[in-house]
């Protein structure tokens, strides 16, 4: 299962339209993708991608991604999973950002999406079933 999870991250990394998140494309993206990020401590739950790009003009987004192989389909269930690196980002995101070298334009807003994905049942070039929830922090 594992292998086929980091081969689910890996597609999702290559081409982040496979998502079906309208606008999301490999050339919106404002900074490489981050595979299996620890925001805080080492171990701690942060999901498996996190995506920043400009979803519209003066809006930018941190896409954080779930990624979930097996045979139930269980979007949002890790929404719990995912809390963590929300409230992070929600409280943390100047900081975080200065520790990657970005700096959000003057009168921009941005935005956190949790996502939950499962490839129950999916090939891995699919569109994967998804449960998400987008929220404005600044």
């Amino acid at each position: 299962m594992k292998k086929f999870h980091d081969e689910a991250v890996e597609k999702i990394v290559k081409e982040p339209g496979i998502l079906g998140i309208e606008g999301l494309r490999s050339e919106k993206l404002l900074y490489p993708p981050i595979k299996f990020p620890q925001l805080k401590k080492e171990g701690q739950e942060t999901g498996d991608i996190i995506l920043i790009w400009s979803s519209l003009p003066g809006e930018w987004e941190i896409l954080v991604a779930e990624v979930k192989i097996g045979a139930r389909r269980h979007p949002g269930k890790d929404f719990l999973k995912l809390k963590f690196t929300f409230n992070y980002l929600k409280n943390c995101w100047r900081k975080w950002f200065e520790s990657i070298k970005l700096n959000l334009p003057e009168g921009y807003t941005l935005w956190i999406r949790t996502v939950s994905l499962s490839y129950a049942g999916k090939a891995l070039w699919e569109q994967p079933f998804k449960s998400e929830k987008r929220i404005r922090i600044f």
